[in-house]
């Protein structure tokens, strides 16, 4: 009986061992790093982390610092060493079984289950995606934007900027992101994938942090595709080291047709936040939450599929607009595109200035809100509590006051669906 429980722990323990031990040309044995799952009792922030896709398990986050890289080779998801090829951790089972554009199979969730990239998440605050649906894959995808000043008030909540890449599916996302928590902004690569459990992983390229006012260009690449369809992708900050790339390596051994890291075609620009009060899916409930700047323009916005730039039409998506959020696509040119992310509501202002003849006044306009497409000035008589108003071009037009009455001006502009309004003092015309 001793005899035999001996054999029999003897083979379970060389067992639990091969399994343990996955095995590679470069290295035999390496260390699992998803090692810590998360308590099943205990949902609170002591076990989750909040990412660009919402609060997730801290088990589920993987970090791939400055020369490592993520690699998928059958499946498999390893973590490498770039210069040397050696497998420095495992990260657990890559699961893919076919592609498929129902979104109701999507499994790239937040823990609150809001599916990404399909912008319906309540935390994508606004955004603007493009579908890129030619045969040929997206080659590269940049954008320029500028460090915002801080928000005036600092309570927990956490801001994310980004361009970002994903799949047919929404399984997949790649994105270059600027943060704002814990009092600072830092940037960072993110890769998210279905993993073997069923669930989602979460890999970025650590945090590095940032300047107000520092000049950052995020940029995903394609290198290369493998036979059996899968797509490598890197996703970087221009002049920085900490990318991520994302690769399959070696000659695939399961069956053409079934990739595991699929193409990227859906591009987007986005703004997303999350209150401090919940670890759910609250939204700031306060403007002072959101960066002081009234907008971050994304601008330099250049797309090109194989060594062509495609064609780009925009579509913008304001969720959360109770501070007067809103993505504005300033151009849709490729290369030089723009898309204007508004953290506030952007208020026009005017001069005022004598045109040189009879009672003529010029009122020069700057909405800071693009495209404007209509501008009204709107004038109350003081003197002689008449009011009118006078319509013109985006830039400003001209107008006729009475010399010596007072007025009271104001102006407002008109563009996509918003309509923003300021006041002046009072002025007095003396010529």
């Amino acid at each position: 009986m001793k005899k035999t429980n001996f054999l029999f722990f003897s083979i379970l323990f060389l067992a639990v061992a091969f399994i343990g031990c996955q095995k590679d040309g470069n290295d035999k044995t390496f260390v699992s790093i998803n090692s810590s799952p998360i308590d099943s009792k205990k949902s609170t922030k002591d076990s989750l982390t909040l990412t660009p896709f919402g609060w997730v398990s801290k088990s589920k986050v993987i970090t791939i610092e400055n020369g490592f890289q993520l690699n998928i080779r059958d499946g498999f998801v390893t973590k490498v060493e770039k210069l040397t090829g050696k497998i420095v951790g495992n990260i657990g089972i890559y699961r893919r079984t076919t592609e498929s554009t129902d979104v109701s199979q999507n499994k790239f969730r937040s823990f609150n289950s809001s599916e990404l990239p399909n912008p319906s998440n309540p935390n994508w605050i606004v955004d603007t995606k493009w579908h890129n649906l030619a045969g040929t894959a997206i080659s590269s995808f940049s954008t320029t934007w500028i460090v915002s000043n801080p928000p005036a008030q600092n309570d927990g909540q956490v801001i994310y900027v980004f361009s970002g890449l994903g799949d047919d599916a929404f399984t997949d996302i790649i994105q270059p992101v600027l943060q704002w928590s814990g009092g600072s902004w830092k940037i960072s690569n993110w890769y998210v994938y279905p993993d073997g459990s069923g669930g989602t992983t979460y890999v970025n390229s650590g945090f590095t942090p940032v300047s107000v006012g520092t000049s950052l260009t995020g940029v995903i690449t394609y290198t290369g595709q493998k036979t059996d369809g899968s797509y490598n992708y890197t996703s970087a900050f221009s002049g920085t080291t900490n990318s991520l790339s994302v690769t399959e390596t070696a000659t695939p051994t399961h069956p053409a047709g079934v990739p595991f890291i699929p193409q990227q075609t859906w591009a987007f620009e986005t703004l997303e936040a999350y209150s401090s009060s919940s670890f759910g899916s609250s939204v700031p409930s306060q403007g002072i939450d959101y960066p002081a700047d009234a907008v971050i323009k994304m601008t330099g916005i250049e797309i090109k599929t194989g060594t062509t730039h495609p064609t780009i039409s925009w579509t913008s998506e304001n969720n959360v607009t109770g501070f007067g959020q809103s993505a504005v696509v300033v151009s849709n040119s490729n290369p030089s595109g723009e898309v204007d992310l508004h953290f506030h509501a952007v208020v026009p202002t005017f001069t005022i200035s004598y045109a040189g003849h009879s009672s003529l006044y010029n009122f020069n306009i700057t909405p800071n809100l693009s495209p404007v497409s209509t501008s009204v000035i709107y004038f109350k008589d003081l003197t002689t509590g008449i009011n009118s108003s006078s319509a013109g071009s985006p830039t400003g037009f001209s107008s006729s006051l009475i010399v010596g009455h007072t007025y009271q001006i104001y102006v407002t502009c008109y563009g996509t669906g918003t309509s923003l309004t300021s006041y002046t003092q009072t002025y007095t015309p003396l010529i």
